[in-house]
């Protein structure tokens, strides 16, 4: 996967500007509207999509480097919730992973890993007759017209179509490690440090003005054991005011 993020560095009396781009839209039906949004107990990624069925979700996840959310503690949980369940000041269900989707009644979280967790409303899951089965679970918004509490797991059918009360239904994308690298300067003299998943190929590229000319290679890095890496920005060539990018080659 290739990813990369510009930056806009000014030198001037000792003080380093950078400034960052974010992410548009990643599936012709689904938009990002809130994230990267670091958890800071695990440090993984997280997006909030506009809202969709749970396929359209899940593989807009997988095209931002991740997955819908796996949930593996009550911590992560309520911080998800807390984020995520009433952004932009809407009630919001959250599709999350976990799904039974290839087997009735064993539900298992789309990335692979192993239930630890669970936080499913009392009676749930069903797997409501009025549906025709339900496969895909979600956080249900708080508001809903049944009166459960939001944050609490339910099983869906997707597209929803019988039970209006818990749209929207977005997903929430979990990304380990940053879809593109996160630019930073520290340190005297200045570094340019960025994160990307352990052991990345990154290719650093300069240009002297953003709209215009080449983007030239600097450096060639690969990333250490916890993802991140940094070169020495007084090594760069060229003036004072420069551009730079990271491209995550492989």
């Amino acid at each position: 996967m290739i990813g990369s993020l510009l930056g806009k560095m000014w030198l001037m009396r000792g003080m380093i500007l950078l400034v960052m781009t974010g992410v548009g839209r990643v599936h012709a039906q689904v938009d990002v509207l809130a994230g990267p949004i670091v958890n800071p107990a695990n440090g993984h990624e997280y997006f909030l999509l506009s809202a969709a069925d749970w396929h359209v979700s899940e593989t807009a996840a997988m095209a931002l480097g991740g997955h819908l959310v796996t949930m593996d503690d009550a911590a992560e949980q309520a911080w998800l919730f807390d984020q995520f369940g009433a952004w932009g000041g809407i009630q919001r269900s959250l599709w999350i992973g976990l799904n039974d989707s290839a087997r009735e009644g064993e539900f298992t979280w789309v990335d692979g890993s192993p239930t630890t967790y669970t936080n499913w409303l009392p009676g749930q899951p069903d797997n409501s007759p009025i549906t025709d089965g339900e496969n895909f679970v979600h956080l249900l918004n708080t508001g809903n017209v049944y009166g459960h509490p939001g944050g609490f797991w339910n099983d869906l059918a997707s597209p929803n179509s019988a039970f209006e009360t818990f749209d929207p239904i977005c997903g929430v994308v979990e990304v380990p490690y940053p879809v593109s690298p996160t630019l930073e300067v520290v340190g005297n003299p200045p570094m340019l440090c960025w994160r990307a998943r352990p052991a990345a190929r990154c290719r650093v590229e300069r240009r002297a003005k953003l709209d215009s000319g080449a983007w030239l290679e600097w450096r060639v890095v690969t990333t250490d054991a916890s993802g991140r890496s940094c070169v020495e920005m007084t090594e760069a060539p060229g003036s004072e005011e420069g551009y730079f990018r990271v491209v995550v080659v492989d």
